[in-house]
């Protein structure tokens, strides 16, 4: 793979609390304002009913808002609220653990009404009616991070349209993976656009509103998604909150800047130490490697390298292949000879069918030989 991820569109080619205390302490992220009373005069239907499509924590964040808003400013412009999640899914030994999307859960703790569709296609399914207006229609979909494509008989059921907010700089990285593929491209600036959505193109409607922040140093992807969410949905308030304006002044998306940040594999965690630098392994690793472990062989046995990082050279690499480990034995962590003579370094590893253990107790328990030991590709 080439030293860049992008892809150009002519080669065809989990919430704030689930973080650390640490995240916003360590992290020089610029501050997202709370939510502030808009005037709803600007709101042409004296109050929206909206119906909300999401999934996960980054879809969270703006339901949340949404939510207080109208909790906060009951005559506002928001009239009703419902929501569409993905159905539970089922997990865990015999399929017993019941698992509902975290958008589902916030959901019903609002007492908002619920709707399903399929599993993994919108096909058949028949728009709700509003829980507050049960003879009216939705005026408008809000869809975040929901993973369906919503077909032009639902999107022409709104009748002030859908939006959507997406993670990037459109119309850089349209697809399923914008935070990733910024993270793994290096990128110094992203952002989070709010889009209408395209009846036939995924990420291909107009923009109504876009919103640029700089990356922090050594981003990983959930710091990221946390991050972004919040400034989406600051975004997507506003917009709404003067829908008919911001409608009005839509841009269209530049089709000759378009590149493409398709769906993560579980292929992207294996490492090529000959064709990959520790730098690009380092930005893998906080890319992906919370979803897909990064994953290289050891005597024919797949292993997973954690805590991965970057570092200087303990010792004179200058003769030593790509793959091999030497041994720190100061920090009791493993350090491997990666592309150009660069080096990570890790604490705790996971071979195949045993369970993790550290740097220290793979160096004893194999008879790992410094500069002698290497990692296959």
């Amino acid at each position: 793979m080439g030293s860049s991820l992008l892809l150009r569109l002519n080669t065809r080619p989990p919430f704030l609390s689930s973080l650390t205390s640490n995240f916003f302490r360590t992290r020089s992220f610029p501050r997202v304002a709370g939510v502030r009373t808009f005037c709803t005069s600007k709101v042409e239907n004296q109050g929206l009913r909206i119906l909300f499509f999401g999934t996960d924590n980054f879809s969270l964040a703006s339901l949340k808002r949404l939510v207080e808003y109208k909790k906060k400013t009951p005559d506002g412009f928001i009239k009703s609220l419902d929501v569409v999640t993905p159905p539970d899914q089922r997990r865990g030994r015999g399929l017993k653990i019941i698992q509902k999307a975290p958008l589902k859960i916030y959901a019903e703790e609002e007492g908002l009404s619920v709707f399903h569709p399929p599993p993994k296609t919108m096909k058949g399914w028949e728009m709700p009616k509003p829980t507050q207006d049960p003879t009216g229609s939705f005026d408008l979909g809000v869809v975040v991070s929901f993973g369906y494509f919503l077909p032009s008989r639902i999107l022409r059921s709104f009748t002030k349209g859908a939006v959507n907010v997406h993670p990037s700089l459109l119309p850089k990285y349209r697809g399923a993976s914008p935070i990733q593929y910024a993270i793994l491209n290096g990128d110094e600036e992203t952002g989070v656009s709010i889009m209408e959505l395209h009846e036939e193109i995924f990420d291909a409607g107009r923009i109504l509103k876009q919103v640029k922040v700089p990356m922090p140093k050594e981003p990983f992807y959930h710091e990221m998604e946390a991050y972004l969410g919040e400034v989406g949905s600051k975004a997507l308030f506003e917009t709404v909150s003067n829908f008919e304006e911001n409608k009005r002044n839509a841009l269209s998306q530049d089709i000759s800047k378009v590149t493409l940040a398709p769906k993560i594999s579980k292929e992207m965690a294996l490492i090529d130490w000959k064709e990959q630098s520790a730098e690009e392994i380092y930005r893998r690793f906080r890319a992906i490697g919370a979803k897909f472990p990064l994953t290289s062989t050891f005597r024919d046995s797949a292993i997973q390298l954690m805590n991965i990082r970057m570092v200087e050279p303990s010792a004179d690499i200058s003769d030593a292949c790509p793959g091999t480990i030497i041994l720190d034995r100061a920090s009791h962590s493993i350090q491997v000879v990666c592309k150009e003579g660069t080096m990570i370094q890790c604490d705790m590893v996971k071979l195949e069918n045993k369970k993790a253990c550290s740097a220290k107790d793979f160096i004893n328990g194999y008879n790992i030989l410094n500069g002698q030991t290497r990692f296959a590709n």
